[in-house]
């Protein structure tokens, strides 16, 4: 699901485990990924730039913390961006934010 924000940029939010996400399917830039609903203690997820999740991986976050002042990543991803999601107990959420 995808919705403009306030500052601008559109989201997704991904929940519990997902083996490959598509968040965008063209060029774009991750602006912002952040974890609202924790996971267990094995619980992660990752961000790739290819045309599915196993491309160039561009960054882990862990997911078994909230990160409400998660740090921007703007990260253009040339390809198109893409989650994979960890979490056995599906009680993670996350939004990636982007354009």
């Amino acid at each position: 699901m995808r919705i403009p924000r306030e500052d601008g940029y559109p989201y997704a939010i991904v929940s519990g485990a997902q083996a490959d996400q598509t968040i965008k399917g063209s060029p774009g830039t991750v602006r912002r990924v952040k974890v609202w609903a924790i996971g267990d203690a094995t619980s992660k997820v990752e961000v790739y730039d290819g045309t599915v999740a196993a491309g160039t991986k561009i960054d882990d976050i862990v997911g078994t913390a909230v990160n409400p002042a998660d740090p921007p990543l703007d990260v253009y991803c040339k390809s198109s961006i893409h989650v994979k999601t960890t979490n056995p107990n599906t009680a993670m959420r996350v939004t990636i934010t982007f354009d």
